[in-house]
């Protein structure tokens, strides 16, 4: 530090001594502190040199009766870690560090927070290890019910609303802005997008909005929108964070959103809509309860058809998973075709045939698991009219006969070519077979070939049984059905899977 910085340092210490502050000292920098009046800054100890080790500095931030408190990071460079558990700031909504937690931070984003009462609490601390140029912050009164058009923020309501700057009129360009809702100890957050209209991209690349369950954005990323087909998030903790960035060139309408808050556990199924979505098993990421029953209905647009990501299964497992298990079904209820029940983590992609899928989840009285947390997307669909003749490419799925569970209709010819990922190989489970039967299924048949024409190597012939399973030896197989013009059945009913 300079000589004329520790002249100015020694002369603020003089001004805040005699005006009654107790203010503890670190190698001559101020470390927290009563901040008394309608503004104010304070700074990390030692700043914008490097802030010592080892510190615990405590500022109580306090205005008049009648106001609350924003506060700004205008700089913030500290130690990040996982979770922020080294070097960190703790910001309290009250007069002490038994005041609720607002906000844990570490890391480099300008962060604006607003308390809901006139007194606020900051506290930092560093540990033994790396350090770095530390923070500087502002602050100053509003009036208690006032509510500035503002970018980020800290929601600590049981319900609220909260946009995009400027919205419904454009945002800015290079806007950062992090909203931190905090429930109670024992309560989740259901966040709910009513609009939104920024610029698209299909990966999201460009302007974004992003959710975490947690307190910070060091916190694990559950979702990414730009789009209001997923605008849908059940965060199953009693806190999250909402970023919003945007780029330097296209600015649209923005975005506003709506939050409430619940009870741990009550959240268990429900109807999705939209094209992209997320869900979880309660409590997730802690242990789903006992002796739950849930079920979430998913439905789509017309024309598409619904692609399940179980990326992440964690139940306690059974033979046959008759204990904890999640079952899939192809269409609007649990009395639809059940594509799988699973209990540990194998395949997790499941394919609907239509724009419908329903999720059953189930958990005994005895010992539970971490959950699941789920994501579906879309794919066109390329089902016809009749469901005869259908190329699918998903890596796995299901397929029937025209009208399935219904009698097929006669003299019918229909193709399934069945296409995976290269150097994958293809098995598919017949797991019900209707078919009007004759030796040598002469009459009414399915066909499996090893390829995708009528001429590539023949897996087999059949026309009854249950559970018939066939693999291939390339990416690629063929099936094809044959019905004739007498008696006709219920038909059949497969699903697919690729093997590495």
């Amino acid at each position: 530090m300079t000589s004329i910085g520790r002249v100015l340092l020694h002369v603020f210490l003089i001004i805040f001594t005699f005006h009654g502050k107790n203010y503890n000292t670190v190698q001559g920098a101020i470390c927290g502190g009563d901040l008394v009046g309608s503004s104010g800054s304070f700074t990390s100890p030692n700043y914008p040199e490097h802030y010592p080790d080892n510190q615990q500095c405590t500022w109580c931030i306090q205005v008049s009766h009648n106001q609350k408190i924003k506060l700004e990071f205008v700089d913030l460079q500290i130690e990040t870690s996982p979770s922020c558990g080294r070097d960190y700031i703790l910001i309290y909504d009250g007069p002490s560090r038994s005041s609720q937690l607002i906000a844990k931070s570490c890391t480099a984003e300008n962060r604006v927070l607003i308390s809901s009462s006139n007194v606020m609490t900051v506290y930092f601390r560093s540990n033994e290890m790396v350090a770095a140029r530390g923070f500087a912050a502002k602050y100053k009164s509003l009036p208690l019910h006032f509510n500035e058009p503002s970018c980020g923020g800290s929601l600590l309501s049981n319900f609220g609303t909260f946009t995009s700057p400027n919205y419904p009129q454009y945002y800015p360009n290079l806007a950062a802005c992090t909203w931190y809702i905090r429930a109670a100890n024992n309560q989740i957050i259901f966040l709910h997008f009513t609009d939104i209209d920024i610029e698209y991209e299909a990966n999201c690349r460009f302007d974004h909005v992003e959710i975490y369950t947690g307190p910070s954005t060091d916190s694990p990323l559950i979702g990414l929108t730009c789009t209001l087909s997923e605008n849908i998030f059940l965060i199953n903790s009693n806190t999250a964070t909402v970023h919003f960035t945007t780029d330097r060139s296209v600015v649209n309408r923005g975005f506003s959103a709506n939050y409430r808050t619940m009870q741990a556990g009550a959240y268990c199924g429900g109807h999705l809509r939209g094209n992209h979505g997320s869900f979880t098993s309660p409590n997730y990421p802690e242990s789903y309860p006992n002796n739950v029953q849930c079920t979430w209905h998913i439905s789509v647009d017309n024309g598409q058809r619904i692609i399940l990501d179980l990326g992440y299964l964690r139940l306690k497992t059974s033979q046959a998973c008759i204990q904890d298990y999640v079952e899939i079904y192809d269409g609007p209820s649990t009395d639809s075709i059940l594509i799988a029940r699973v209990c540990h983590p194998s395949n997790p992609y499941f394919t609907s045939s239509s724009n419908n899928m329903t999720v059953y989840f189930r958990s005994d009285y005895s010992a539970t698991g971490g959950g699941f947390k789920a994501k579906y997307t879309t794919q066109p669909s390329t089902i016809s009219q009749n469901m005869c003749d259908e190329h699918l490419t998903a890596d796995n799925g299901i397929f029937h006969s025209p009208h399935y569970p219904n009698q097929y209709p006669h003299n019918a010819q229909c193709n399934w070519y069945l296409s995976v990922s290269n150097r994958k190989t293809i098995t598919v489970i017949f797991t019900d077979i209707d078919l009007e039967f004759s030796p040598r299924c002469s009459y009414e048949y399915i066909q499996i070939n090893d390829g995708f024409s009528e001429a590539s190597p023949l897996l087999g012939k059949i026309c009854s049984g249950l559970n018939v399973i066939f693999t291939s030896s390339t990416n690629n197989m063929l099936v094809h059905f044959v019905s004739d013009s007498n008696s006709s059945g219920r038909g059949f009913s497969a699903f697919f899977f690729s093997i590495s």
